[in-house]
């Protein structure tokens, strides 16, 4: 019953969005002058629509993860078959909303809309890859989620700063280079962009840090590890922890994480992350020349045997 209930539950606040969307975009383009009040009641009520179907959506995700608490064994076939097929139907809804946003920033002023309202979208891409990544890492068992490089626990009750979530190492808004690297081959260690191979379980803040290029992972193919490099040096120098974390920066900076075949995060993604973020930090001012260098040779070592 949980099951049936987040696939009908994703797709009416799919409809009540592009409903939402449908009307704004019809109040604008009549709106003349004064009229444009009746557009602002209209987008106060579609902002509403959107609040309403999010609400919606995380008791239903409550009601998700009681259905994989009760799962047994929590990564028996039907739960593999299950996620393969949210997988599908999350794919095919992303491709929906690309096409609407398409449509909507053709003019400026609806382009503004869409990104606020996007802001406040519900989204199960995230919560797909957490699956993955829950399945991959700790069996299924939502009640031990850990932080891959702090080793801080998710707990539930926190606010979403303090949380460990879901982090893709190569962002959906480059989807498209990923498809392209999957077809000519440079991507092998992967099968998509919400593969588990293609994320990992961070704390928020050292997902935001990675995301900017403060951060990196270098890989060691040789010996299986993957050291954790704070490549901003403010963040390495002072004592700034991660949010949830007991531990600083500082302290962090370089902690090796030994992996294994089969569970661990694409060295080949990483490794691509690192080359950007370590350009990032050259720019910035944040690492010397000579350490640029020698990230990025130590980089290319590694290169010829990542997967």
């Amino acid at each position: 019953m949980y099951v049936l209930t987040l696939l009908f539950v994703s797709d009416d606040s799919l409809k009540a969005f592009l409903e939402a969307q449908r009307v704004a975009k019809a109040e604008w383009q009549a709106a003349r002058g004064d009229d444009k009040a009746v557009f602002q009641e209209n987008l106060g009520a579609a902002r509403a629509s959107v609040k309403s179907a999010q609400a919606v959506v995380e008791t239903a995700n409550i009601a998700y993860e009681n259905a994989l608490r009760a799962a047994a064994p929590p990564h028996d076939d039907s739960l593999k078959a299950f996620l393969e097929a949210q997988r599908v139907r999350d794919d095919q809804r992303q491709e929906q909303l690309e096409e609407i946003r398409a449509m909507l920033q053709k003019t400026s002023s609806l382009g503004r809309i869409w990104e606020h309202l996007s802001e406040k979208t519900p989204s199960s891409q995230g919560d797909n890859l957490r699956q993955e990544l829950v399945l991959l890492y700790h069996g299924g068992d939502l009640a031990h989620v850990n932080c891959f490089v702090s080793g801080v626990k998710d707990d539930a009750k926190q606010a979403q700063s303090l949380r460990v979530v879901a982090s893709h190492l190569w962002p959906r808004s480059k989807r498209e280079t990923f498809s392209q690297w999957k077809e000519d081959g440079s991507i092998t260690s992967c099968d998509g962009i919400n593969d588990a191979a293609n994320g990992l379980l961070l704390l928020n803040d050292i997902e935001n840090d990675f995301d900017k290029g403060k951060v990196c992972f270098l890989c060691n193919p040789f010996n299986m590890t993957v050291k954790f490099y704070v490549l901003d040096t403010i963040l390495r120098e002072n004592l700034d922890r991660p949010r949830g974390s007991p531990e600083s920066y500082k302290k962090l900076h370089e902690k090796v994480i030994q992996v294994e075949d089969g569970r661990r995060p694409s060295f080949q993604i990483l490794s691509m992350h690192a080359k950007e973020a370590v350009d990032v930090a050259e720019r910035q001012g944040w690492i010397t020349v000579g350490e640029a260098t020698r990230l990025r040779e130590g980089i290319k070592v590694a290169s010829p045997r990542q997967q």
